[in-house]
């Protein structure tokens, strides 16, 4: 789940000035690289001390890691604000929750913002995120923590906007949009989504007849062979 943010972090640290890469560098540069290959692409993480994490191994690596990264945002964090989004923090893996914890544990936490989205349902979380929440009013140190509920779309809102995003002179478009906004069940994602495909495929898909499943279905035909070979393994799996 952390490895966005990370992505985005080594795009950050690539476009820092030398003398300023070379401050924010931690201790534990090279076992952090090692945790998130991507990093090996900044110089000073690829060419630091102790390069390919040193032997390391199982325990004793991920702390050094997880140090490494309390450092680095520690000092990306002294003359900025740092934000870190999660989306779908549900989908999160007990090594992210793992290395949330290291980053928010006293003493000396780094001073991050974060800002998570979450489902409200149990039954859509993984095991790590709901260890996260479970830990959350505990053992996590988050001295001021905010919940903002965002509930579904009403019907009414929701078949207003898919009518918007139709266009209002389309033929048939309050029955579609009708259906659209019914099979959506609130999420704007879903009721976009389904816009979209009646948009791209206006003569195949009549008022009344569109659904998620012709958008996941339209999805699937439009990957390249080994995408879609990809796709069903994790299907079968049932996780990454």
């Amino acid at each position: 789940a952390l490895d966005g943010l990370v992505d985005e972090l080594t795009q950050r640290l690539l476009a820092l000035p030398p003398a300023a890469l070379a401050r924010v560098t931690p201790r534990h540069a090279a076992p952090l690289a090692r945790l998130f290959p991507v990093l090996e692409r900044v110089a000073t993480f690829a060419g630091a001390p102790g390069g390919g994490g040193g032997g390391l191994e199982g325990p004793e690596l991920r702390r050094r890691a997880f140090e490494g990264m309390r450092g680095l945002l520690g000092a990306l964090g002294s003359p900025v604000p740092v934000v870190l989004f999660i989306d779908d923090l549900h989908g999160c893996d007990t090594d992210s929750v793992a290395l949330l914890r290291a980053l928010l544990a006293p003493p000396d936490a780094p001073a991050v913002f974060i800002l998570a989205t979450l489902r409200d349902d149990p039954r859509g979380r993984s095991e790590g995120a709901a260890s996260f929440v479970e830990l959350e009013g505990g053992v996590l140190p988050l001295a001021s923590t905010d919940r903002i509920p965002v509930p579904p779309l009403g019907a009414g809102d929701a078949e207003s906007l898919a009518r918007e995003l139709l266009g209002d002179e389309r033929e048939g478009v309050d029955e579609l949009a009708r259906t659209i906004a019914a099979d959506a069940h609130g999420n704007p994602l879903a009721l976009l989504e389904l816009v979209r495909l009646v948009q791209r495929s206006p003569g195949r898909v009549p008022a009344g007849e569109v659904s998620l499943d012709d958008v996941l279905a339209e999805r699937v035909q439009e990957l390249a062979p080994a995408a879609r070979r990809l796709l069903e393994a994790v299907a079968i799996a049932g996780r990454p």
